[in-house]
């Protein structure tokens, strides 16, 4: 949602409504909601689909307990699956950064030493 006020002028002198974020991501997200079968975006394979059950009522602030449309259901899981590969990367690159640090860390007490070897030494000393 952008205020009435933001307005964009274009060259020519007009002037343009400006486009959110939200409406800017919608309007990428619509050909994969007109689609006739979604696509699951790491592999391009068809992605499961969700049940639609009008019985199961998702909390909203607010607003009256009413059932969402299926296609509001059917947005909302393609949206789903649109931010599925950003958030998946961000897992990796935070896992990956943790593990080279976590590495570092033991390498700086025992350089040489592989991970498998480290463990063996521990769990033979915690028998002892």
């Amino acid at each position: 949602w952008l205020p009435a006020e933001m307005m964009q002028i274009m060259a020519d002198g007009s002037r343009k409504q400006q486009l959110s974020v939200r409406s800017t991501f919608l309007k990428e997200l619509w050909p994969r909601i007109c689609a006739q079968r979604l696509k699951e975006p790491i592999y391009g394979l068809e992605c499961q689909y969700l049940r639609y059950d009008p019985n199961l009522v998702r909390d909203r602030e607010g607003k009256s307990r009413t059932p969402e449309a299926p296609k509001e259901f059917i947005r909302r899981h393609a949206e789903q699956l649109a931010n599925t590969v950003p958030y998946v990367e961000c897992l990796e690159l935070r896992q990956t950064q943790a593990w080279k640090e976590f590495e570092e860390l033991i390498d700086a007490e025992q350089p040489g030493l592989r991970l498998a070897e480290r463990r063996l030494r521990w769990m033979e000393s915690e028998n002892t």
